[in-house]
């Protein structure tokens, strides 16, 4: 039983990845089976005036590079790199010839999976060891969520659950259906990640405790992790420069309170 357990937990993460990718872009397929003979289903699954945004930018990678222009912007504005991801999409789309609302959807499958995989990767850096910790706290990261909101209204006392627009925690909505919100959470979770190595690295250089590398390879895996985070935090400040002062911010006092 036990080595029938063990096996079986070897397929328990990938399924449960499967599981919330699908669920993540079920709302997509649902539109496009239930619209209605004679109409054309445009792929707004959240607020549409965002969702064309988006998509107005995977559009133009037909007749530009990176750089693209804000269509709704009341002036004429100059091509921009600032959207750059969704263009990047859109050479993709256009290499596989998808049209720009399939090529949304793409983006948004493949940033769920790389989101997906690099939590649990950080996971397992932060709870060696045990399969079934890791898997307990993947389906914890997941799945759980604030207390509810319970608010007073004129019928009484209400309970209901924080909207994701105050609150990224929600049970259930670890993912979103926005491919550049996915990649940003995406890199914070890498950020932090390659942050562990870098940590484990430097403490074992500093203690002077590593007898299995020599301090040379430990110092070049420091600085490899160290570039990498430089790329990684370039990147993410393209997306979400916000995002990406906070993440930063949070780092810088840590190492400075662990020093």
């Amino acid at each position: 039983m036990m080595s029938i357990f063990m096996r079986m937990q070897k397929f328990t993460i990938p399924i449960i990845m499967l599981v919330a990718v699908g669920v993540n872009v079920s709302s997509y397929f649902i539109g496009r089976i239930y619209t209605d003979p004679g109409k054309t289903f445009l792929g707004a699954v959240h607020y549409p005036r965002d969702y064309f945004y988006y998509l107005s930018f995977i559009s133009q990678a037909k007749y530009r590079t990176l750089l693209s222009i804000d269509q709704n912007a009341i002036d004429p504005l100059p091509p921009i790199v600032f959207n750059w991801m969704y263009t990047a999409l859109g050479k993709i789309g256009n290499l596989l010839l998808f049209p720009p609302d399939i090529t949304y959807q793409v983006g948004v499958i493949l940033f769920s999976l790389l989101y997906l995989l690099v939590s649990y990767a950080l996971i397992q850096k932060l709870l060696p060891g045990s399969k079934t910790q890791q898997t307990i706290a993947y389906i914890f990261f997941l799945t759980a969520g604030p207390m509810p909101l319970i608010f007073h209204t004129e019928a009484g006392w209400a309970l209901d659950a924080r909207r994701p627009w105050y609150s990224y925690g929600n049970a259930l909505t670890r993912l979103t259906n926005v491919p550049s919100h996915l990649a940003i959470q995406m890199l914070i979770m890498a950020t932090l990640l390659l942050s562990c190595f870098w940590l484990i690295k430097a403490s074992a250089l500093l203690m002077k405790q590593s007898h299995t590398m020599p301090e040379t390879q430990i110092t070049s895996q420091i600085l490899l992790w160290s570039i990498f985070m430089l790329i990684i935090g370039a990147i993410s400040a393209s997306l979400q420069p916000l995002q990406w002062a906070m993440s930063s911010g949070i780092l810088f006092l840590t190492s400075i309170l662990l020093s």
